[in-house]
């Protein structure tokens, strides 16, 4: 009888913890999935491990291996394999740890994180902070990026602007376009979503046979840079350097003029503004 006792009383502990894990699984904040979840009551925190799946009520998709959701806190930290997609800003962010705070509305990653941004931008950094009240995602650290027509960006540090489209750095940044031609900035402001480039303090190595001469060693300096898909344009005084005007260069002959436009096909067309 006492067997039987203790048997009944052990199946209603069971039904009531299951439906006690399952209601947090359906919190406020967050729906969650996984093929195994532990509850410590004590301390108010969630384990979910294998395969996990953890929404957000404002549109977070969160995939992990392992998942911990402190409820006091208001924190889910997110371990191996983790991929975070926010449908708000058509981003998708990759690492091994990221650490999500609803009370801060802050995303913030620890180690090598990638950033995906819709059909147009990729991001390889590191230690991002994604403030999502003031709409913003920022690292640091050193940053490299890949747009769709293939430049390649690096940066020691970067913020991106989700509202704009506008990605900012300072500091030491190159880029190397589709024609490897090499760009170095003091500072920049991508267009993510027109593929734009806007920089300051510029100097440029133009690829070798640029001018159809690879003997020369065109170079330009300029004060500021806009490129785009099909053209570049330097404003203000620039200084273009090739072998065959170092005569010219001696005589005092710079190439000097107030801004160039350089159409970007096989071969650039120099065309002189003002």
């Amino acid at each position: 009888m006492k067997n039987k006792i203790l048997q009944i009383t052990k199946l209603i502990f069971f039904i009531i913890n299951l439906f006690f894990i399952s209601s947090l699984i359906y919190a406020d904040e967050f729906e969650i999935e996984s093929l195994k979840i532990e509850y410590d009551n004590k301390n108010e925190k969630l384990l979910a491990t294998g395969d996990v799946v953890a929404k957000s009520d404002d549109g977070l998709i969160i995939n992990a291996h392992e998942v911990i959701y402190n409820k006091k806190k208001n924190i889910l930290e997110a371990k191996k394999s983790v991929v975070i997609k926010d449908e708000s800003s058509n981003s998708e962010i990759r690492g091994e740890n990221i650490l999500l705070d609803k009370e801060k509305e802050k995303i913030l990653s620890f180690g090598k994180t990638f950033i995906y941004f819709k059909d147009n931008y990729n991001i390889v950094t590191s230690d991002i902070i994604f403030d999502r009240n003031k709409n913003t995602i920022r690292s640091n650290n050193l940053t490299s990026g890949l747009d769709k027509e293939g430049n390649k960006l690096t940066l020691d540090n970067f913020v991106y602007h989700i509202q704009n489209y506008n990605l900012r750095s300072q500091g030491k940044i190159q880029m190397i376009d589709t024609l490897n031609n090499n760009y170095f900035f003091k500072n920049i402001v991508v267009d993510v979503k027109n593929d734009k480039f806007a920089g300051s303090d510029v100097r440029v190595t133009f690829n070798k046979n640029t001018f159809d001469n690879d003997s020369n060693d065109p170079r330009l300096v300029a004060n500021s840079a806009i490129v785009s898909k099909n053209k570049l344009l330097f404003k203000k005084e620039f200084l273009l350097l090739a072998k065959e005007m170092m005569k010219n260069a001696l005589l005092g002959k710079w190439a000097q003029v107030k801004s160039l436009m350089i159409k970007k096909r096989k071969r650039f067309i120099i065309k002189k503004l003002g």
